[in-house]
């Protein structure tokens, strides 16, 4: 049940970090990096308060699903710009 909804979370959130880093970052390299970062890191973040600060395993059931999906998202995001589908240059 968690799935579609965290899919859908990093891929707005990897989108969102992209244009945000299209309209401030210095170069191509840092719009790449600062949008991986934003998708993986996430999932780490949210396993971390989960476990730690609300003892739940409940509440860490879709923050692993994310970061799971997070990393296929990010295999994805890196083929396509590396093959050219994604342009980073201005």
């Amino acid at each position: 049940m968690s799935g579609p909804v965290t899919l859908a979370l990093n891929v707005v959130m990897m989108g969102l970090a992209f244009a945000l880093a299209w309209l401030f970052a210095t170069g191509p390299r840092q719009r790449v990096a600062i949008s991986l970062e934003c998708g993986v890191q996430n999932g780490t973040l949210a396993i971390t308060v989960g476990s730690l600060l609300l003892e739940d395993t409940a509440v860490v059931v879709p923050a692993a699903t994310y970061s799971i999906l997070s990393l296929g998202t990010a295999l994805i995001f890196v083929g396509l710009v590396r093959g050219g589908a994604i342009k980073v240059e201005p």
